[in-house]
């Protein structure tokens, strides 16, 4: 939990009223600016670089990618107070770096070692049928290729075919 002292423009803390509040809102003006702009410098001061490898589904552009969890995280925090975007970070499984994706279109998986699809490929395993389902709907949506989920026989979670 953050605590912020609101201080005036000398750096000398504001007089609040009844109930804690600030009497003079000019100078909360300049405390709000102050911490808009501070938050500003920190994440110009994250690791981020656009991406060699990997790019965004819909728009074909690089996808900004991070050197740490930590870093995705502040970004998803600063585009959701600058911007109203939901976003969440994930470890890309192709560049080892950390991305942001809209919160909405999370579906976590990870590869089964029993299962590999007719591309020779691991298949990916999510969690839960639900998650499964998702997937496959964005997958619908984005590419028009219909899927369905099922479970592992290998109770490794779930899996998603076209048959």
């Amino acid at each position: 939990m953050y605590h912020m002292v609101a201080a005036s423009s000398t750096g000398n803390p504001l007089q609040t009223g009844a109930g804690g509040f600030i009497a003079r809102t000019t100078e909360l003006r300049y405390s709000c600016e102050h911490v808009k702009r501070n938050a500003a410098n920190r994440s110009e001061r994250m690791m981020s670089q656009k991406s060699k490898t990997c790019t965004g589904k819909k728009t074909g552009a690089p996808l900004t990618e991070y050197g740490s969890e930590s870093d995705a995280r502040a970004a998803a925090v600063y585009a959701s107070a600058n911007y109203k975007r939901n976003l969440s970070p994930y470890l890309c499984r192709v560049c080892n770096k950390w991305h942001l994706s809209p919160t909405n279109r999370q579906t976590p998986s990870e590869k089964c070692t029993y299962c590999v699809g007719g591309d020779g490929q691991q298949k990916d395993a999510y969690d839960t049928e639900k998650a499964a389902k998702l997937r496959a709907t964005i997958i619908r949506k984005e590419s028009g290729v219909s899927l369905r989920a099922y479970e592992c026989k290998f109770g490794n979670g779930w899996h998603l075919t076209k048959s």
